[in-house]
């Protein structure tokens, strides 16, 4: 399912911190499970409101 979302400046930046953040904190794995997460997550909103 293809979609697309346009990003605020204040939304991707939050999301490129908290990539940051996990990637310091934790490692590059995590930070892969955290942007699949999110992935997975926008993927069942845009279900639900199409």
């Amino acid at each position: 399912m293809s979609f697309h979302i346009d990003w605020t400046f204040s939304a991707l930046n939050s999301y490129y911190e908290e990539i940051e953040f996990i990637y310091f904190k934790w490692n590059q794995k995590e930070v892969l499970k955290f942007e699949k997460l999110v992935e997975n997550e926008l993927e069942r909103l845009f279900k639900i409101h199409r």
